[in-house]
């Protein structure tokens, strides 16, 4: 279970925005409402479900089932429309807008070495970012009649960094670890600035759990120490020399070494479900339990940015929920397989 005893920054500006967020928050689908969809007949029944209620608008263009996605999107960009309105401090919640511009820029700079830089990116590429595509285009691949716009440093230093280490080693996978590692420390570093406990808390708990799952990834792929020293996600609790000094050890050896730390029930019983049937899906799952239930307290908090903060990291997990239940329901998957991957609501 999440640790709760956490110290909030109370700030009044932000009692507006409390209040409405109190509202919207009753909106969202609680454990009776993702169990009403996953009992549906259909992933028809299930858009027909969403459109009754807050997801209408999102789904009133939707006619087929396999658009799903599409609302969903739609409800995101609402959801960031939102924060944007309510933040005082767009300094700090633009970080996850940037957080898809680092998205976008793995996608493009993977691309532009796959030379498929000019074939469509729809699906792949989020125009939820701070930054224009056709600048970012232009920046991963200048063309000689165009002049891209200045972007920020922190993706250039992303960049610079990204090409450098795909073009020493020819692996792509370096691609996606070097900008994720500059995704998170921007992302750190600016909650940081803004001395927000409860966002450095929640930034430091995902950097630890997507450790302790890459760390299981390599050692599953019999993948070496250098792609797990890349792949290390900065700011954790848990320093990079546990993972590093582990490598040469059981799974099991180093899951043991980790006992008292506050992931110990989800590491438990994800590396029991890995032993069993070589499958990280209860890990992730587990993991996303963890960090809903870490931001599940500041429904309570009155004042301060924190309660802005939790709504889109709820309203981002619940999307996730909607996409498990549609893509199962497409796929024909059985109810009980479609259950067992859910995760926790945060209402």
């Amino acid at each position: 279970m999440a640790q709760t005893n956490i110290s909030y920054k109370e700030n009044t500006k932000y009692g507006y925005a409390s209040g409405r967020l109190r509202v919207l928050e009753t909106r969202l689908l609680n454990r009776n409402a993702v169990l009403r969809l996953l009992e549906a007949d259909s992933a028809q029944e299930v858009i027909r479900l969403l459109s009754e209620g807050e997801y209408g608008s999102a789904f009133s263009g939707i006619s087929s089932p396999i658009d799903f996605d599409t609302g969903l999107k739609i409800e995101l960009r609402r959801t960031y429309a939102l924060i944007d309105e309510l933040s005082h401090d767009p300094d700090l919640t633009n970080i996850f807008r940037a957080k898809w511009d680092f998205h976008n820029l793995k996608v493009l700079l993977k691309a532009s070495y796959l030379e498929e830089f000019n074939t469509g990116f729809d699906g792949i590429i989020s125009d939820l970012g701070l930054i224009q595509l056709e600048t970012l285009k232009l920046t991963v691949m200048p063309e000689s009649d165009k002049k891209a716009e200045a972007v920020p440093n922190y993706i250039m230093n992303a960049l610079n960094s990204a090409r450098s280490q795909y073009e020493s080693s020819q692996n792509p996978k370096f691609i996606d670890t070097i900008i994720d590692n500059h995704c998170h420390s921007f992302m750190f570093e600016r909650a940081e600035e803004y001395s927000n406990k409860f966002l450095c808390g929640y930034l430091r708990a995902v950097a630890d759990l997507n450790n302790i799952r890459n760390f299981i990834r390599v050692k599953m792929l019999n993948e070496n120490i250098r792609l797990l020293d890349s792949i290390i996600l900065p700011y954790g609790s848990i320093d990079k020399k546990v993972f590093i000094g582990h490598f040469d050890d059981t799974i099991e050896s180093f899951a043991s070494s980790l006992s008292n730390t506050p992931y110990s029930d989800v590491i438990t019983e994800g590396i029991r479900k890995w032993t069993d049937e070589h499958s990280l899906a209860v890990y992730e799952k587990l993991a996303d339990n963890f960090l809903i239930n870490y931001i599940k307290p500041v429904k309570y908090i009155i004042f301060g940015i924190e309660p802005l903060i939790g709504y889109l990291l709820a309203k981002e997990h619940e999307i996730k929920l909607i996409r498990i239940i549609m893509t199962g329901k497409i796929n024909d998957l059985p109810t009980e397989i479609i259950n067992e991957r859910l995760r926790d609501t945060y209402v």
